[in-house]
């Protein structure tokens, strides 16, 4: 994980940081609604059937913004739309851009205690809606509700982590007239580029390391998948000052717009190497600091020594976990169905490996648990 901050070298005669830090924000989007349809989802109510929350929004400087042009990903489950999501434009890019500048100085002379004890409370602040994250997640990426509780858990745990790293100063020299110091400091104005695999995780992964060594963070979810990450800035503006998280929901040319700013000093990306090349070029152009974390996929190979039958079903969900995006999933080689491949045993033919696969697809679930079918969202 990086810190999104530089280790920088002064020579100063000292220095102070301003001790102020805005713990709640005047009445701008005071709560977070998990409403389903019209209905609160609290606690174990989970009900098949029920939609995502009628209202996403983007967030700007702490204040719910929606836009001129919506519109909505698919419940992979049911196939049925989910709720609709803002369309960012350029004014809307600029907008984000210019309150996270003007955000910047205030959090990044916070003193690190006040900004990981903002941090932790946003994490406590996930755990407490835990059971709705997973919900949601379930609903708008599909993977079973056991995972999406996992993934919203390890990233709650994840920006824990962050805030338990030390920021070490070093005193490189020190004399009558001088004071060398090496210490880190913040870089600026940080956007997140999050895939639609782990949408939770990946983008507390970025935000943690982030807000925790003085930047300000905007988010760009995946088109597909950005429905929680909008509830979990929202639910940041209670703990955070106006323009220090934000986030913006579009399509596929905000990325562009993003990484094409003049006034965003870094880009965390994770996605296809395809897509990691283009957001390369675009920041080469300003000069920006980048974060690439691209695909990749390993060969499942199954040798002459092992039970066919036992293994194939067990690949077969690796490669489908995720569909087949996860960055440490495996890749099918050589046959038109994605499962187990190269098959070294002399007497079993790839084609024979891909109808044994094929059939073993059925048997694994969508957007739920095998044990808890009748209770959990299907």
């Amino acid at each position: 994980m990086h810190l999104h901050s530089s280790p920088t070298t002064y020579i100063m005669s000292g220095y102070t940081v301003v001790n102020q830090v805005a713990n709640s924000v005047d009445g701008h989007a005071p709560g977070i609604d998990f409403t389903v349809s019209s209905t609160t989802v609290r606690g174990q109510r989970f009900l098949s059937g029920w939609r995502c929350s009628q209202t996403f929004h983007n967030v700007i400087n702490n204040k719910l913004a929606s836009t001129s042009k919506t519109r909505h990903n698919i419940n992979p489950a049911t196939e049925q739309p989910n709720a609709e999501v803002p369309v960012s434009t350029h004014e809307d890019v600029d907008h984000a851009v210019s309150c996270a500048r003007k955000a910047f100085k205030p959090w990044s002379e916070t003193p690190l205690e006040k900004r990981r004890e903002a941090l932790l409370a946003f994490a406590d602040a996930i755990s407490t809606h835990e059971k709705d994250f997973a919900h949601l997640l379930t609903l708008e990426q599909g993977k079973p509700l056991s995972q999406a509780s996992q993934e919203v858990g390890m990233g709650v745990t994840w920006i824990k982590a962050f805030c338990a790293m030390k920021l070490p100063e070093e005193i490189l020299e020190e004399d009558e007239e001088k004071k060398v110091i090496n210490r880190y400091t913040p870089l600026g104005v940080c956007c997140a580029i999050v895939p639609w695999n782990y949408p939770v995780l990946l983008a507390l992964g970025k935000i943690g390391p982030c807000l925790y060594t003085g930047n300000t963070m905007i988010v760009k979810p995946s088109p597909y998948t950005p429905y929680c990450d909008m509830k979990l800035v929202e639910l940041g503006t209670k703990y955070f000052p106006p323009g220090v998280l934000q986030i913006l929901s579009g399509g596929d040319d905000l990325g562009p717009m993003l990484t094409a700013h003049p006034d965003i000093d870094k880009i965390s990306f994770t996605g296809s190497s395809a897509t990691g090349k283009k957001v390369m070029e675009s920041c080469a152009k300003t000069l920006k600091r980048i974060t690439l974390e691209l695909g990749g996929n390993d060969p499942a190979i199954v040798c002459e020594d092992v039970d066919i039958q036992k293994v194939i079903p067990k690949v077969s969900l690796g490669v489908l976990s995720d569909a087949d995006v996860d960055m440490s999933e495996l890749t099918p080689c050589d046959v038109d169905c994605p499962t187990v491949l190269p098959v070294l045993e002399p007497d079993l033919h790839d084609d024979q490996a891909a109808i044994r696969a094929r059939e073993n697809i059925p048997a694994i679930p969508r957007g739920v648990d095998r044990a808890h079918q009748d209770s959990q969202v299907r």
